[in-house]
């Protein structure tokens, strides 16, 4: 087992990022704020994942399909490689706050404020799930951890989906994972989907949600896979309530 806290004391460098400071946010393995230094000043910010080199395998080919990935809503997977004991995986690092410590603030949240962020991190999904590779083969990728404090709100108010490419470094969903993976059962995009519908019933406040985004949460936590929407239908339901429920739509 590598030593994370030898590499802090030893000059606070892992191959080419210099380590800042280590993030909580993280159940194998370690998390850090790092950055790259480059010439003339240049600086790139990422989070490093850093687990065990004997799980580089399984990293590396969660790794590769993420690499497919450029949204808008996603944050980016940058780098991976491997450094004595440990691999590890740069991703973009992204501001703001998450939809977790939103919670843990102000409570259940209006459900247009939920719906909203559900509705752009829909949109993300429903691309990296469509993603193929240059010979038309569908990639297979799925977040499979989504949780609130995988979705941040920048301070422009962009909605961004983080941990794309690291499932590995977060076990245990919180309640947020779909029946089948409990089932053992092998698991596709609809799986996020179920994790959204969960999101969308814990998250916002219940007393003023329209039926319809009700229905849609029962259809998107259906226990078979095969019963649920898709992503990309989840976002078109929710945009088309958002977009009825504005004061002038009600004129």
């Amino acid at each position: 087992m590598f030593d994370y806290a030898s590499v802090l004391a030893a000059g606070q460098r892992l191959a080419s990022y210099e380590l800042l400071s280590p993030l909580r946010d993280c159940q194998v393995g370690r998390a850090f704020l790092a950055v790259r230094p480059g010439p003339d000043g240049f600086q790139k910010r990422v989070v490093l994942h850093c687990a065990d080199r004997a799980m580089v395998e399984g990293i590396a080919a969660e790794a590769k399909r993420a690499a497919w990935l450029s949204h808008a809503r996603i944050a980016h997977l940058l780098d991976v490689g491997v450094y004595g004991g440990i691999c590890y995986v740069a991703m973009e690092q992204v501001t703001g706050t998450t939809l977790r410590a939103a919670l843990l603030r102000h409570g259940r949240l209006p459900w247009r404020a939920v719906a909203q962020a559900v509705c752009d991190v829909a949109l993300a999904l429903a691309y990296a799930h469509a993603r193929r590779d240059d010979d038309g083969r569908l990639l297979g990728i799925i977040h499979g951890r989504i949780s609130p404090g995988r979705i941040t709100i920048e301070p422009t108010r962009s909605v961004r989906l983080t941990g794309l490419g690291v499932s590995w470094a977060w076990p245990d969903q919180l309640g947020f994972g779909a029946p089948e993976e409990s089932r053992g059962e092998p698991m596709d995009g609809r799986a996020d989907v179920f994790a959204l519908g969960v999101m969308l019933r814990r998250c916002a406040r219940a007393e003023d949600m329209p039926e319809r985004l009700k229905d849609l949460v029962d259809r998107a936590t259906r226990p078979l896979p095969e019963h649920r929407c898709t992503a990309a239908e989840m976002h078109e339901a929710l945009a088309a309530a958002l977009r009825d429920s504005r004061p002038e739509a009600a004129e």
